[in-house]
């Protein structure tokens, strides 16, 4: 992700396509062999265990889409040299994809070596991937640019198009020594410390740079360094994936039948200012009253619509429209209705210290 994508290494990085090839010969030459020996200690340390689960990995893109064509999430930007621009065509997505499908089947093999040896049906493989259909980056009709989409399942940074570039400001905070930080970096291993080391080193080399989105990013910590981790809805997918593995029901399963939410709705702090904005609270219960979902305080911009991902297949949509006397819209799948719709048994009361809330319900 950082040659092929952020590039926080500017010229310092290997490249897209090297970075690329040797992941590929890391996945063919090392990590088989490895897989097999981990299994087999696993095994023997522990002969008596029910089952033992192989987690796989999820791939980050929708590759198929093409309203990310023109985007980029460069962390630098060269103005004499625009071709560095990493742009995420539907080329270099699929590519990206591909090393995460080529991992899992590596994964997957090795469980299936395990399993006609001393493993004899005890170990597992936990595929993810597909239960992120529709929650990656660059889906259908999404502008990647709002910071962590909620319907996202990995964490992200904001994207960039071609005119939003600023110059840059010296914001880094304290970094490492750029003359001795490589070595030190390397005898780590952390990611972390080689990335903070490569922003350094550019920086040193390179003190005029323009940075997309300047105050966006800086040096890696708990504000960015989690980019491309799953989120909480995700790691709830994740769990059911090992528990399906294990022949088990997983802590993301839900309550089928009336489902329900409930809705707070905040006013807006100027109502004639057409930056002033709706903001919503969702929590999402499924048919036994477990909270399975929730978004707090989401920006609600009027008929912008704020989707509320939880453990129900769906997520909820909730779009407030343009004054307060408008009701509010929902959508489940294919429901459609609205905050005074009787038929899903909607109960909104009146504002009162500057919010509104209710609830409704739908099949679920």
């Amino acid at each position: 992700m950082s040659g092929c994508v952020f590039r926080f290494e500017a010229e310092l990085s290997i490249g897209c396509a090297t970075a690329l090839q040797q992941g590929q010969a890391h996945l063919d030459n090392d990590v088989p062999g490895a897989m097999d020996n981990v299994i087999a200690a696993l095994l023997k340390a522990a002969p008596n265990l029910d089952k033992l689960i192989v987690v796989g990995y999820g791939a980050p893109f929708n590759q198929d889409t093409t309203g990310c064509n023109t985007k980029f999430w460069n962390f630098w930007y060269f103005d004499a040299a625009p071709d560095d621009l990493l742009f995420l065509t539907t080329e270099r997505r699929r590519s990206l994809n591909d090393i995460i499908s080529n991992l899992n089947s590596v994964l997957s093999a090795a469980v299936d070596r395990a399993n006609s040896g001393a493993g004899a049906g005890k170990v597992a493989f936990a595929d993810w991937n597909p239960k992120y259909n529709g929650h990656r980056f660059c889906e259908v009709g999404v502008d990647e640019r709002p910071k962590n989409r909620d319907n996202a399942w990995f964490y992200n940074v904001p994207t960039v198009d071609d005119g939003d570039l600023v110059a840059a400001v010296d914001d880094q905070g304290s970094s490492p020594d750029p003359s001795t930080c490589k070595a030190t970096a390397e005898a780590s291993g952390s990611w972390t410390d080689l990335m903070n080391c490569g922003i350094a080193r550019v920086l040193a080399a390179h003190p005029d740079l323009i940075v997309p989105q300047s105050g966006l990013f800086g040096l890696f910590g708990p504000n960015n360094g989690r980019i491309g981790h799953p989120k909480p809805q995700g790691h709830l997918a994740i769990a059911d994936a090992i528990f399906e593995a294990a022949g088990r029901t997983g802590p993301g399963g839900f309550k089928a039948g009336w489902c329900g939410f409930h809705v707070t709705q905040y006013q807006k702090d100027n109502p004639s200012d057409p930056n002033s904005h709706y903001h919503l609270d969702v929590s999402v219960k499924d048919a036994s009253g477990a909270v399975v979902g929730t978004v707090g305080y989401q920006d609600a911009p009027s008929g912008q619509s704020v989707h509320c991902s939880s453990r129900l297949p769906n997520p909820v949509v909730v779009t407030a429209q343009n004054v307060d006397a408008d009701a509010l819209l929902f959508q489940y799948g294919g429901q459609h209705f609205g905050s005074n719709d009787q038929a899903h048994h909607c109960n909104f009361g009146a504002y009162d210290s500057g919010k509104r809330e209710g609830d409704c319900g739908f099949s679920c």
